[in-house]
């Protein structure tokens, strides 16, 4: 098998440029401001491309995508906020934590299959939490 580097690393520029900005938003309430405008962007963008299949998507599952909108900026909103009272690095492992959980829905809930990969990734951020405690 054989593994790209240069996907990881865009993956890890793009993190580190997430979490900067986000530790930037939090000291001076810009990142909840840019937060809530993406929303917009991404609903016109939709629109723009899949205007019939939103508007049909949206009828038939309004309830659970408003659910989902209030519950993932009610957890950007608590990770903005614990940005403020910890460093940022540890905010952003833990809040990684997000792998190890879905892994384990997916296994026990799902039925999804705990693959060699899953579980590695697991691991890995299991070991980085480990790693802020020392």
């Amino acid at each position: 098998m054989r593994v790209r580097i240069g996907g990881s690393g865009r993956v890890t520029v793009y993190l580190y440029s997430y979490w900067r900005n986000n530790d930037c938003g939090s000291r001076r309430a810009v990142g909840s401001v840019r937060f809530f405008l993406d929303g917009f962007a991404l609903t016109g963008y939709a629109w723009l491309r899949h205007r019939g299949e939103l508007l049909d998507y949206a009828r038939a599952r309004w309830k659970p995508s408003l659910a989902g909108a209030i519950l993932s900026t009610g957890a950007y909103a608590i990770a903005i906020w614990a940005m403020t009272k910890a460093p940022v690095a540890m905010v952003a492992a833990l809040r990684e934590t997000s792998v190890i959980i879905a892994a384990i829905i997916g296994a026990t809930f799902l039925k999804e299959p705990l693959g060699a990969w899953r579980i590695a990734g697991a691991a890995l951020v299991a070991c980085g939490i480990l790693a802020l405690k020392l």
